[in-house]
């Protein structure tokens, strides 16, 4: 790999122990995958893949940081604004009367031949009364002749 690029302050940088590090497997497919998918094809490939590694690898520090808690908290404050603003208008608009209506009004939706009509009722059906629910009759088989004979070894 190129040699890594060195930092513009005269101090060391607090991440500065990054730059040393060589990339991950993750780091380098997902450098691959960019170029890919997106078929950028940037100047020097080396600073690109190099960006790559330092975006992955300090993503989770930066959502950690002052800095972008920050632009967290103004990026909050701008939606809290937004939503009051739009609250604000559903209000005025729920105050204002209804628009009339003209013409007739409209048509209920005719069933389609695929749909079926939802059941009148819904829930358990009605228990059914004693009187109305007939016991099974078992039917009996006749005997069959000679089979008691050919348990005992008796003749037929």
């Amino acid at each position: 790999m190129a040699p890594r690029g060195k930092t513009k302050a005269k101090e060391p940088a607090p991440y500065a122990e990054y730059l040393d590090k060589e990339p991950t497997d993750l780091q380098d497919h997902l450098t691959g995958w960019l170029l890919d998918k997106t078929g950028y094809e940037p100047d020097n490939a080396d600073d690109f893949a190099e960006g790559v590694r330092l975006c992955v690898a300090l993503r989770m520090t930066h959502q950690a940081s002052p800095e972008n808690a920050e632009r967290r908290a103004a990026s909050e404050e701008r939606s809290a604004i937004k939503a009051q603003a739009a609250k604000a208008k559903a209000i005025e608009e729920d105050e204002a009367p209804a628009p009339k209506r003209r013409g007739r009004p409209p048509k209920a939706k005719a069933i389609e031949e695929d749909e079926t009509p939802a059941p009148k009722r819904r829930g358990r059906p009605p228990k059914a009364k004693p009187e109305e629910v007939e016991a099974p009759k078992v039917a009996r088989k006749p005997p069959v002749k000679g089979r008691a004979k050919a348990a005992t070894g008796e003749d037929f």
